[in-house]
Parts: C-alpha cells; sequence; structure tokens
C-alpha cells in the first residue's frame, strides 16, 4: 500500500494516494499493541505523511496537518513526518512551529545511524522555502483574521488563503 500510494502521489493523483493511506492505516490501526515493531510503526508513520503531503496537495491544509501530527505520534523518530507537519503548520498559519518541525526533522535526519542525507537536502529545501514565503503566509492570514473581524473594511476583500498562497505551495514527492 505504502508504495502504490507514493507512486500515485508521485503520479499527481493526490485523492487516489490520500484514499489509499487512509485504507492501510485503518489497517495498521487493528495491529495489536505489543505486536507494533518499530518497522510498522515507520510505515504507519510514511502512511500518514503521505496522506498529509496528499491532502496538503488538494488545499485541505487543516486535514493535512491532523494526517502529519498522526505520521509524527506513529513514530517521532521519523523524518519526514516531521518534514510533513512543518508543511502542515506552515500553511495553516503557524510558521513559527513549521520551523521549529523542520528542525526537528533535521535533527533526526543528521543523528540517525545511517545518516538520511536524502532527508536533509528536502528538509533543507522547506526551510529556505519557508524563509521566503513566511512574511506571505503571515500577511495572509493576518489579513483573513481582519477580514473576519465585524467592522473590517470592505474594500480589504481577500481571496481565499489556498487561492492567494497557490504559488507558494511546495509539496515534494514521499521517499522512503
Amino acid at each position: 500500500m505504502l508504495v502504490k500510494a507514493s507512486r500515485c502521489y508521485n503520479e499527481g493523483k493526490s485523492r487516489k494516494a490520500a484514499d489509499l493511506a487512509h485504507r492501510a492505516l485503518l489497517w495498521s490501526a487493528q495491529v495489536p499493541r505489543e505486536a507494533m515493531t518499530p518497522e510498522i510503526r515507520r510505515l504507519g508513520s510514511d502512511l500518514a505523511a503521505i496522506g498529509a503531503f496528499a491532502h496538503g496537495r488538494l488545499e485541505r491544509f487543516q486535514v493535512a496537518e491532523v494526517w502529519a501530527r498522526q505520521s509524527v505520534l506513529r513514530d517521532g523518530t521519523n523524518p519526514i513526518a516531521y518534514e510533513a507537519l512543518g508543511l502542515g503548520l506552515a500553511m495553516n498559519g503557524h510558521t513559527i512551529e513549521a520551523r521549529a518541525k523542520f528542525m526537528e526533522g533535521l535533527r533526526l535526519a543528521q543523528e540517525s545511524h545511517r545518516v538520511d542525507t536524502e532527508a536533509e537536502e528536502r528538509i533543507n529545501r522547506q526551510l529556505l522555502w519557508l524563509n521566503k514565503n513566511e512574511s506571505t503566509i503571515n500577511d495572509l492570514y493576518q489579513r483573513k483574521q481582519l477580514e473576519a473581524k465585524p467592522g473590517a473594511e470592505e474594500d480589504k476583500s481577500v481571496k481565499d488563503v489556498s487561492a492567494r498562497t497557490r504559488d507558494v505551495l511546495h509539496y515534494p514527492p514521499p521517499t522512503s
């Protein structure tokens, strides 16, 4: 399921990837706690990360953040889980927390027994992306909050945040 979900995501079939990840996680939830090996935990974490990436690409940012949090809960030593969570947080306007999660993922990638240089490179790209787009994201969410307040000026109409950030989004293909 992980390979098929990854393939669907890489081919741009995000809805199918999210559906496959959801089905696989339902299956893995049936595994008793006693039988949870590190490999099974990592598999569940990777599946949740793929689901987070897929939902993010579909511009369902809150759902993506929930899936990313599940990924971290399933395996707190998985750098890709922290990358997914960082992206989910950033696209929900929490750029400071996103940077912290990216840094945690980078630390885990550097401390792994077999240094995960691919994860390091990916997370470094995400940090560069966040540095470049942080002020834009924060501005969009601040305007969105102003618009939501009663008595806000009518001429300050702000389009949906997902539409305004379309060029800012960067959801990398997951690799495990």
